[in-house]
């Protein structure tokens, strides 16, 4: 009967790693296997599966509401990697994967234009237009 703002927070997938691409709990010695992308790989396909579904149950309930998911970085399996004395490539390819985030807005049925932007002016973009405000994007170096 009223506004409803629901904020969720999802610590993975994120070393160690608990579950498969389908759901099925890892063995413990796996769990912090950064050498091997495919448990990191596993827990994406598995959360993405979830994302879709919470996604989907959201917009059925209300075909109107605002959806942001963004990650806060990228894999970062060089910085992972060199922890265990293995140099994979140049240190400079870790902003590049820092710097890859999950970043998708769901605005009411409207399609908002959001590629190549950073978390913060994503939802900047959101709340000038929710609140018709006239926050100036962040320039990225």
């Amino acid at each position: 009967s009223g506004n409803l703002f629901t904020l969720g927070y999802f610590q993975f997938p994120h070393a160690p790693y608990f579950v498969d691409a389908d759901g099925k709990e890892l063995d413990s010695f796996e769990m912090d296997n950064v050498k091997d992308s495919r448990y990191y790989l596993g827990q994406v396909k598995y959360l993405n599966g979830k994302i879709i579904d919470m996604v989907d149950a959201i917009m059925k309930n209300d075909p109107q509401s605002i959806i942001i998911i963004q990650s806060d970085h990228g894999f970062r399996q060089p910085l992972h990697l060199l922890r265990y004395g293995i140099e994979t490539e140049n240190l400079e390819f870790e902003y590049r994967y820092m710097s890859s985030i999950l970043n998708g807005v769901y605005y009411e049925g409207e399609k908002l234009d959001i590629e190549g932007k950073s978390g913060v002016n994503t939802l900047r973009m959101v709340l000038n237009r929710l609140f018709k405000t006239d926050l100036q994007m962040i320039e990225e170096e």
